[in-house]
């Protein structure tokens, strides 16, 4: 069902992006900008097309804010400094304020030390010349703005990028319709230098699942680096999965590109554990866990279920008497910390875990009790339910467990450990079924911490649920 959603929205997209009158109607001679990020990341990345070296002498590049309706009156506008080229199929990688001075990505200009771009509106263009529309080489508008091609494309959110979609084949690297609607989206930052660079691409459509255990994508990366360099491919989920790459680790020269296949393990199921905590107040510093419960499933069905009061020698404040009916004499008998929190986190090592909280509370707790017994909670793979209720339920007038719960007709909320772990990891199979997941695919230099490249294949949720054997 969800491929056949995708591939309506996909024709309609299509149909869209053929239909459209742009705004600007000037072609792209040899530069194209394939990324602006306007965050605190800031920088604006441009990519040479042909396979000839594009001189940038007499070029200019130009903001422009929401109110401005002319391409001849920019807010900001620099000419690119002389000797400055892209060569064929290459970047060049514009930075703005403090993105000069991060570590590991490599700068080609640095044009103001200062902030320049409006995070959720505005238009980033480049010229042949000075400023004007007979002299417009391409341009990027995003949000309510008033200057692009065809129509603006989305507004990036905090930490996110205005980023072109990729193209077809090698030949088609990046799409470019002259609409940016069609041509852009919100991705992460992905910013690539004419140094060390590369593009990342689905090479081939999902198979059908490989012996009924895996999914397999292959991918390509083609390296835009000036000298041979070892790309690595890193592959990132957002629900723990299981994945492995082969021929994830490749060194090329100049202009090489070489395949790499990606695969997904759903052989078992999704695998996953729903957590909750009871406490004996708010600060995770001063107050204590009191009760701890958690559900094991395996696809949709729950296997096995844990709980447990933990000792607290003082005295409840009655208010969370109230809410979870537990009293002061119950924990006054229950076990220590000490007894139960190791084999909390022994159970849960290495697992996706499940928790519903947008402050995280849960998480918050649980490191704060660890560190105090010498304990370690690095290995848990935390997974927030109440963000993917809010993207799975947007209509929702409230996302507090207690109400997603009841518009699911799931039970109501008892503030104890484990009934609340099962009302989570419920909510959370229902979040997902909505919404599928995706896997991540980035492509880096060795040693650096940014990604030159970036895709991203979706899971449909029937593969994830099936029930362990």
């Amino acid at each position: 069902m969800r491929a056949i959603e995708t591939w309506i929205s996909a024709v309609m997209l299509l149909l869209f992006c053929v239909g459209t009158t742009t705004y600007a109607t000037q072609a792209s001679p040899g530069v194209l900008i394939t990324e602006v990020s306007p965050h605190e990341l800031e920088f604006v990345e441009l990519y040479n097309p042909t396979e000839d070296v594009v001189h940038l002498q007499g070029f200019w590049i130009c903001y422009y804010p929401a109110n401005r309706q002319s391409w001849e009156k920019p807010f900001r506008k620099k000419q690119f400094p002389d000797g400055a080229v892209i060569r064929p199929h290459g970047h060049y990688l514009i930075a703005f304020g403090e993105t000069c001075q991060v570590d590991g990505l490599t700068v080609d200009w640095c044009v103001y030390q200062s902030k320049q771009l409006k995070a959720l509106l505005g238009t980033v263009a480049v010229f042949a010349g000075r400023p004007s529309k007979n002299t417009l080489v391409d341009a990027v508008g995003w949000g309510e703005t008033g200057l692009y091609f065809g129509k603006p494309a989305p507004s990036a959110s905090k930490g996110m990028s205005v980023s072109r979609r990729l193209g077809e084949s090698r030949l088609e690297v990046f799409r470019d319709t002259q609409n940016n609607l069609c041509d852009f989206a919100i991705e992460e930052p992905t910013p690539s230098s004419s140094e060390v660079g590369a593009v990342l691409f689905l090479s081939q459509e999902a198979d059908s699942v490989v012996d009924e255990r895996k999914l397999e994508w292959q991918v390509t990366v083609c390296s835009t680096s000036m000298s041979p360099a070892i790309f690595e491919i890193g592959l990132d989920n957002e629900l723990g999965l299981r994945t492995n790459c082969s021929a994830c680790n490749q060194e090329l020269g100049p202009g090489e590109c070489a395949e790499a296949t990606i695969r997904v393990d759903i052989g078992s199921g999704y695998d996953f554990y729903a957590l909750d905590l009871e406490t004996s107040g708010f600060s995770a510093e001063d107050n204590q866990i009191i009760d701890i419960g958690w559900a094991h499933y395996c696809g949709e069905e729950v296997v096995q279920t844990f709980s447990s009061l933990v000792h607290f020698s003082g005295e409840l404040n009655p208010a969370i008497t109230d809410l979870t009916g537990i009293t002061s004499e119950e924990l006054r008998q229950a076990p220590l910390l000490m007894d139960v929190l190791p084999g909390v986190l022994k159970e849960l090592h290495g697992s996706p875990v499940v928790v519903y909280s947008h402050n995280r509370f849960d998480q918050r707790f649980l490191a704060s009790a660890a560190q105090r017994l010498g304990l370690d909670t690095q290995t848990l793979l935390w997974i927030d339910a109440y963000k993917w209720a809010r993207k799975a339920f947007p209509l929702l007038e409230s996302h507090a467990l207690a109400a997603v719960a009841k518009d699911l007709e799931i039970g109501s909320q008892q503030h104890r450990g484990l009934a609340d772990a099962l009302m989570t990891g419920d909510v959370f199979l229902e979040s997902l079924k909505r919404l599928g997941s995706e896997v991540h695919i980035s492509v880096h230099v060795a040693g650096s911490d940014y990604a030159n490249g970036a895709s991203s294949v979706y899971l449909d949720a029937s593969a994830l649920l099936r029930t362990n054997e």
